[in-house]
Order: structure tokens, then C-alpha cells, then sequence
């Protein structure tokens, strides 16, 4: 009776079979091109970032009604200018407009509303609808490490480094071998000024992995915060180069040639971006990262006041990036951080 009892209680019911409907296709091909993009998606670099947002459109063209090709697509562009792929201008509507496809189809979709929580924390500043976003995610999929590591970012911006950490380690948990939920946590580890604890576990990272460029471009930030600039510049250089030469990679660089008072090098790495932004979408924070290396405040402040002109996504962790402790008693610092509806 018991086995019985269980069988039946395993059976899923009309409404959850309908979910699975809805989250699953039968077209195979849209399938293996929906598991192509999450691959990709995971491997977090703005060129394979590209490559994953073409799987999943090809995923919705073999089957317009593939809810989580959607959800996918959201995902991607909702990533775009966290990698410097598109300007926020250009990436957050296509985000929003997959997202709401994406619901349209099935709003029981944990990816669909762990996007939506992503593009109106980092598009919007709506920190109340990002929770709401979020929490949704987690209500329907608790193990789902996207959701959680969103979340873990949300709680970085709004200043409870603890918690991030938290969500952080919960969906490592929840996927263990994943490179990118276990080099995050490092990142959380960073902005809580655990030093130590960031480097061990980035190691850990590129244990399962040595070119994973996330872990890279973080342990050099852990480095230069604890002085160990020798470190810090190789350990940086190494990003850039698996970067494919990204950005961000550039001002990370430029900011650790900076405090470590290489001034050639981190012209260098100034006039670098600024060729760049002739060719590519360049955020005004990645100057602004480079100029408070060399301790120019003000240039400093110009580019962080352009950034959120724009809503730069990386203004989110202004208040937590120990890189930014220069200007943390300035009058325009503190009303940016006002303007973006956080407590300074």
C-alpha cells in the first residue's frame, strides 16, 4: 500500500503537466540548441554570451512556443551590459521584450521571473520589484543557482553583504560544479571584505577550471586589495587575455597598473578603452575605475555621474567595491547612491 501510496503521489498532476509542457518542446532540434545556449550562457564572456543569445533565438525560431528558449533569450540580453555586449540603452528593451514573451507563454517560469528580477534591478534600480521578481523565482525553483546568485546581487546593492554570501553558498549548493555560481561567491566574499576567505575560494574554482576568466579578474581584485600587487597584475593580465580583451578587463587592469603606481602602464591602459569605445560600447564606469586608481577624483566622479546617466550596470555595486573607498565621503558620491534609491 505504501508503494502504491507513493507512485501515486510521484505522478505529476493535470496542472504540472501542463508546466512541463509548456517548459519542454517536442522539437528535438530546438532542444539541443536551447541546452547550446545555456552552455554558453554559463561560460560567462561577452563572445560566448553573443553565441548563446543566437542559440537561444534559434531554439524560438524552431519553436516559437518554447518558453524557456524565451526565458534564455531574456537572460542573455539581461547579461549584455553586465559584459559590456550592448549599452543599457540598446540591451535592456530587447530584455524586457523576450521576458515578456517568455511570460506570455508560461509565467510559472523560474527563469523567466529570475530575468525579470536581474533586468529591473540593473535597467530599472526597482529594488522592491526585483525582490518580488526574485523571491518568485525561488518560490517555484528554490535549487535554481541563477535565481539565487541574483539574488545574492541584490543583496550586495542594498548592502547586506551576509546574506549575499548566503544565497551565494545555497546555490552552490544546488550546483556545485558551477564555475560561475562558485566564482561569484568569491566576488561576495570580495565585496564583504573577506580577503582570504574570496581568494580560498576562487582557488577552488580554478581548480575545476584554470581559464575561467571570472575567477581570474576576481582573485586579482582579492590581490590588490591585500597589497600583493605582483600577483594582482599577472592574475589580472590572465583575464584580459581570456577576455578576448573585454572592457572591463582593461579598467581592471589600468586600476591595479594605477595603485600599484605603474602611470605608463595605466595610460596605456586609458588610451586602450578609449580606442575601444570608438568601436564598441565602453561603460563610463571602467574610466571612472581606471581614474580613481591614479586618484583623480574628479574625472573620477564625471564618468561615475555618465554611468548613471546611463544605467551602468556595474553602479550597482558602487557602495561595496572597496576600489571605490576614495571618494566614499563626497557630497556627488553619496547623492549618487541616493539617486539610485540605495542608502548611502
Amino acid at each position: 500500500m505504501k508503494q502504491v501510496s507513493e507512485k501515486l503521489r510521484l505522478q505529476p498532476t493535470g496542472e504540472e503537466q501542463k508546466r512541463m509542457g509548456k517548459r519542454s518542446t517536442e522539437n528535438t532540434e530546438a532542444y539541443q540548441l536551447y541546452l547550446k545556449g545555456r552552455y554558453y550562457w554559463n561560460r560567462r564572456t561577452a563572445e560566448l554570451l553573443k553565441k548563446a543569445n543566437e542559440y537561444f533565438q534559434q531554439a524560438i525560431d524552431k519553436d516559437p512556443s518554447y518558453g524557456l528558449a524565451c526565458a534564455g533569450l531574456a537572460e542573455s540580453y539581461a547579461l549584455f551590459t553586465f559584459y559590456e555586449v550592448l549599452s543599457p540603452s540598446e540591451a535592456c528593451p530587447k530584455a524586457k521584450a523576450a521576458a515578456k514573451k517568455a511570460i506570455e507563454i508560461d509565467e510559472t517560469l523560474a527563469e523567466t521571473h529570475a530575468g525579470l528580477g536581474w533586468i529591473k534591478m540593473t535597467c530599472d534600480w526597482d529594488w522592491p520589484g526585483s525582490e518580488r521578481e526574485l523571491q518568485r523565482a525561488l518560490e517555484i525553483d528554490p535549487n535554481y543557482g541563477t535565481a539565487r546568485t541574483f539574488h545574492a546581487v541584490y543583496f550586495e546593492a542594498v548592502g547586506k553583504p551576509e546574506e549575499a554570501i548566503s544565497e551565494r553558498r545555497r546555490a552552490l549548493e544546488a550546483e556545485p560544479l558551477s564555475l560561475i555560481l562558485s566564482a561569484s561567491l568569491g566576488r561576495s566574499l570580495y565585496y564583504a571584505r573577506r580577503y582570504d576567505q574570496a581568494m580560498e575560494e576562487l582557488r577552488k574554482t580554478l581548480d575545476m577550471d584554470p581559464s575561467f576568466v571570472e575567477a581570474h579578474l576576481y582573485l586579482g581584485w582579492v590581490y590588490e586589495q591585500k597589497g600583493l600587487f605582483a600577483e594582482a597584475v599577472p592574475e589580472l593580465r590572465r583575464a584580459l587575455s581570456a577576455s578576448g580583451g573585454g572592457a572591463r578587463f582593461v579598467s581592471a587592469l589600468g586600476h591595479a597598473y594605477a595603485v600599484s603606481g605603474e602611470r605608463r602602464m595605466t595610460e596605456e591602459s586609458l588610451m586602450r578603452l578609449k580606442e575601444q569605445a570608438k568601436q564598441q560600447y565602453v561603460a563610463p564606469h571602467d574610466m571612472a575605475e581606471i581614474h580613481i586608481g591614479l586618484g583623480e577624483k574628479e574625472q573620477a566622479l564625471k564618468y561615475l555621474e555618465m554611468a548613471s546617466a546611463e544605467h551602468s550596470c556595474w553602479m550597482i555595486w558602487l557602495r561595496e567595491d572597496p576600489r571605490f573607498d576614495a571618494i566614499r565621503g563626497d557630497p556627488r558620491y553619496l547623492d549618487l547612491i541616493r539617486r539610485m534609491h540605495l542608502t548611502p
